[in-house]
């Protein structure tokens, strides 16, 4: 999506002749029940990004031993 924006999937374009017309009540409800259901959702989560690799903290050294 450009900009990261959502978009509603029905969208109402009406002619002139289309004022009045039988149809036409029932695809603006049915836009506005799509744009309402959008609006009002469960949010988006983003999941957190996963590491390029695993840390692994470095094993312990071993004792020192005295030389003579």
């Amino acid at each position: 999506a450009y900009l990261r924006a959502v978009v509603v999937p029905t969208g109402v374009y009406a002619a002139s002749e289309d004022w009045g017309a039988e149809g036409l009540a029932e695809r603006i409800e049915r836009a506005a029940e799509e744009l309402v259901a959008l609006m009002t959702g469960p949010p988006v989560v983003a999941r957190p990004a996963q590491p390029a690799f695993e840390f692994r903290p470095p094993a312990p050294a071993a004792p020192a031993t005295r030389v003579r």
